[in-house]
């Protein structure tokens, strides 16, 4: 009984465990796929061509787990744009009949590259504009 007992102890943090790196990685994956619908909406076709992305910095402050069949909206902004670093931030939030409910917040520091180099690049003035809060 003992060995069952551990065992299934085992198995529950197992469970725990997956099912918050699931979590993490959707919610990452939420916010840079948000973030790039905004960029590829928004953004001078000229410059969706010339400028890629990496994430410098990403954090996000959990405040109630996502569930099974939940409704997910998620909403970007970009804070300070630089020349060098564009900070975006972003909200995940339940819908439901009662409103919205706030699951997490996001803030990601991006940083703007050539793509055929990988090197970063500084932004033109008039797309940081755009952006710019």
């Amino acid at each position: 009984i003992y060995g069952m007992a551990a065992i299934f102890g085992l198995l529950v943090m197992g469970i725990i465990t997956l099912i918050t790196e699931w979590y993490t990685a959707t919610e990452y994956r939420w916010v840079q796929e948000v973030a790039t619908a905004h960029w590829e909406a928004a953004a001078p076709s000229s410059a969706r061509d010339a400028i890629g992305w990496v994430v410098l910095r990403h954090e996000i402050d959990y405040k109630i787990p996502a569930c099974l069949g939940d409704e997910i909206v998620l909403r970007t902004w970009v804070g300070q744009a630089t020349r060098i670093t564009f900070e975006r931030f972003t909200e995940v939030r339940r819908l439901s009949t009662e409103g919205q409910t706030l699951l997490a917040r996001a803030r990601t520091v991006w940083v703007p590259i050539n793509p055929d180099t990988g090197k970063p690049i500084r932004v033109p003035t008039e797309v940081r504009a755009r952006f710019s809060t």
